[in-house]
């Protein structure tokens, strides 16, 4: 989209001069992208994935990097409201996170913000190098921070330090043990495992046995000898996540009988409500309606499969599953609403409030 089909959506409520400006800011927050066409028309792109990730993920960074260093949030807060800064020894904790990255980019001078040429034309000067925020950094930083509170939550602090790990990168029981010096890491041992063994085994076998989504195989280190790894399957363990989050979205909703339901159908896949009921030391009659209010809000999806050319519902078997692409547009349709909602009853609140204050100042 150039900037005058910008400014006409805008229906008058912004200047072509509003609009380069608000575009050279964005730019300058990487988050736009342009091509320049052979007729000379420069064509803007929003990065819609950056916006989530940079701002989406703007509290939970914070929130992770207070319990590194008080310090560390107000460093990044800086570098997302500059777009780009300086590069300094200033940000090197950040670049160690990996949540900065180096750009090269050429100096602004202020008299080109007047010009009437193309917002992508107006870099002009010499080329520093600045660094901005970490697209792929801030995403892994997110993630192996909850992989490290959800492990910890399951288990123990130790046990979510090395999930940390193992999410890096594939580790054995001697890198573990080398990283905690054995002295650091207390005793934990599970029932019918060998005592004897150390404590870094204890952990990484408790974390395979626990959850589907760390891996075991045997590999060879650097002296050809055969030692055993353990790993992290990242499609796994997102496909995990949402189960969860799918299973708390629907006890919240619905309670316990119907989160039993979905926890079941995500195990078992597409099943008959008689069987579900006989499983699950339910009535039939309880079963159906659970499963229909769940549908009613696309949770759950019925699969119809006529035994006969006339679609008789006495002949049809109906088969109830979980899927995760329906649920995902579900949740998040809730999600939203729900912000929406939140939204719309902050700005009733500071109109209701403004209007209280005009009365009693006046």
């Amino acid at each position: 989209m150039n900037i005058s089909a910008i400014v006409q959506l805008s229906k008058g409520n912004m200047t072509t001069r509003q609009v380069k400006d608000a575009l050279f800011t964005l730019l300058h927050h990487s988050f736009l992208s342009y091509t320049e066409k052979s007729s000379g028309l420069v064509e803007y792109r929003l990065d819609v994935k950056r916006v989530l990730v940079v701002i989406g993920g703007f509290g939970w960074t914070c929130n992770f990097l207070k319990s590194l260093d008080p310090e560390y949030p107000d460093l990044f807060t800086e570098v997302a409201v500059m777009g780009m800064v300086p590069e300094s020894s200033k940000y090197d904790s950040l670049s160690r996170l990996g949540l900065v990255e180096r750009v090269t980019s050429l100096m602004v001078q202020n008299q080109t913000l007047d010009s009437d040429e193309p917002v992508a034309k107006r870099h002009h000067g010499d080329q520093q190098v600045f660094l901005r925020l970490s697209l792929s950094g801030i995403g892994d930083f997110i993630l192996e921070n909850a992989v490290e509170e959800y492990v910890r939550h399951k288990v123990n602090a130790h046990a979510g330090k090395i999930a940390r790990m193992i999410w890096k990168q594939p580790v054995s029981v001697q890198d573990v043990s080398r990283a905690f010096k054995n002295s650091s890491l207390p005793v934990f041992t599970t029932k019918g495992s060998n005592s004897t063994a150390p404590p870094a085994f204890h952990y990484l076998e408790s974390l395979f046995f626990k959850f589907p989504f760390v891996k075991r195989q045997s590999s060879l280190n650097k002296d050809r000898q055969t030692v055993i790894v353990y790993s992290f399957d990242k499609l796994s363990f997102k496909q995990h996540f949402m189960q969860q989050a799918h299973i708390a979205f629907v006890s919240r909703l619905f309670g316990l009988a119907s989160c039993r339901i979905t926890r079941y159908l995500q195990t078992k896949g597409p099943q008959e409500d008689k069987t579900i009921a006989q499983d699950l030391l339910m009535t039939a009659k309880e079963v159906r309606e659970k499963l229909y209010a769940l549908h009613s809000l696309g949770l759950v999806h019925i699969q119809e499969i006529p035994r006969t050319m006339d679609h008789a519902p006495s002949r049809t078997i109906y088969l109830w599953s979980v899927r995760a692409d329906i649920v995902n547009v579900s949740m998040r349709e809730r999600v939203y609403g729900a912000m929406l909602g939140c939204d719309c009853r902050g700005k009733s609140e500071c109109l209701m409030l403004q209007s209280l204050l005009f009365c009693l100042c006046y």
